[in-house]
């Protein structure tokens, strides 16, 4: 969901820029879809270990495929970034027990996240690539990853 909204601000920014300059406009949308499968399945109450991670991955292989479209390396990079920790992880994206206690979430190590692709952790080896940025917004905290932030920065590139 964090993933959703951070894309959502990083479309409206790319939208305002392109009133002053066209985007290119990407291919590869069917690899794109695949990625959207896991979201409909976690709507409708549907989960499998994993599903999210390997939504990233087609996100990633899109991007790839749309290298010459400017700000899909970017894209690439951050969605790469995210993968490493969740690979790690088993698929969910590590959010450490202290982060989600500032936000007033109090939940034990190991649990899943529900409806999120997240998973609590008490530490991890690569819990500088987690979610552990809190961006505080008027409808509640997000937590972030740094990959997201590079997520973000290359979509208002392109």
């Amino acid at each position: 969901m964090m993933f959703v909204a951070i894309a959502l601000i990083g479309a409206l920014v790319s939208a305002a820029i392109a009133v002053w300059r066209k985007p290119q406009l990407p291919g590869y949308w069917p690899v794109l879809a695949l990625a959207l499968l896991p979201q409909i399945a976690n709507l409708a109450g549907f989960r499998v270990a994993g599903m999210f991670f390997w939504a990233i991955v087609a996100v990633f292989v899109w991007c790839v495929l749309n290298y010459a479209v400017s700000g899909a390396p970017l894209v690439a990079l951050g969605v790469g970034m995210n993968l490493l920790p969740m690979a790690w992880h088993g698929g969910y994206m590590p959010i450490r027990t202290d982060i989600l206690a500032e936000i007033g979430q109090v939940v034990s190590p190991g649990t899943v996240l529900l409806g999120s692709k997240d998973i609590a952790v008490l530490s991890s080896p690569l819990w500088v690539l987690s979610d552990w940025i809190i961006v505080r917004l008027p409808s509640g905290p997000i937590v972030a990853s740094p990959g997201d932030a590079v997520v973000v920065a290359g979509i208002v590139w392109w």
